[in-house]
Order: C-alpha cells, then sequence, then structure tokens
C-alpha cells in the first residue's frame, strides 16, 4: 500500500538535472492522478532494480491503474489536489495559456502565415 511519506516526493519536482529544462510551470501543473501513480509506479520498479523500456513500463502501469480499487484511485485523487495546491504557492500568479497549435509548427525562420 502507499505511504504518506511519500507524497512530498511525488508532489515535487523531479531532481534530475537533465530533465530540468521540463520543469516548466506548464508541466509541473500537468500532474493527475495516474500521473503520480505512474511516477510512483516507475519509483518502486527501479527500486527493485528492474529495467525496461518507457513505453513497456507505461503499459505495466496502465495495466496496473486499471486494476487497483477505488481506495487507491482516490488516493491519488488527494495527491493530485495537494500538487495543484502547492503548484498554486509556488507559482501564484500563473495562468495557463496553451500554444495554438499552428504556432507551435511554425517555429522557426519559416513562418506558414507569411504565404
Amino acid at each position: 500500500m502507499w505511504e504518506l511519506k511519500n507524497m512530498e516526493i511525488l508532489i515535487s519536482k523531479v531532481n534530475d538535472p537533465i530533465r530540468a529544462d521540463l520543469e516548466t510551470p506548464e508541466n509541473l501543473g500537468n500532474m493527475n492522478a495516474y500521473v503520480l501513480f505512474r511516477r510512483d509506479f516507475i519509483a518502486r520498479m527501479k527500486q527493485q532494480g528492474m529495467k525496461m523500456s518507457i513505453g513497456d513500463v507505461s503499459r505495466l502501469a496502465s495495466g496496473e491503474w486499471n486494476k487497483q480499487p477505488a481506495n487507491v484511485h482516490r488516493y491519488f485523487e488527494i495527491l493530485e489536489n495537494l500538487a495543484k495546491d502547492k503548484h498554486k504557492e509556488i507559482y501564484p500568479a500563473f495562468r495557463y495559456s496553451p500554444k495554438k497549435k499552428l504556432a507551435r509548427l511554425c517555429s522557426g525562420t519559416f513562418n506558414i502565415l507569411e504565404y
């Protein structure tokens, strides 16, 4: 069963310098119940010394998530709410404003809108 002592680790930033550029307010605010479960699942697999590709781990995590009883889902929903609260505390002025799809496709010197 999941323990509350790991809660702070789950809802905080990843201590991985390689992924530091991914730790934007947008990415930190995206931790829903399943993402937190998957993060915990990966940590448990690493503790057990299991090494798999991300795709295999994601398939396993998804299967396990679907098998979990309602109380486990509820636990991670509570963590999701705590993560959202922590995000609001760290980034009080943050407002999510996604880039339009066309703007993402047109990054760089070539702009499709010029034609």
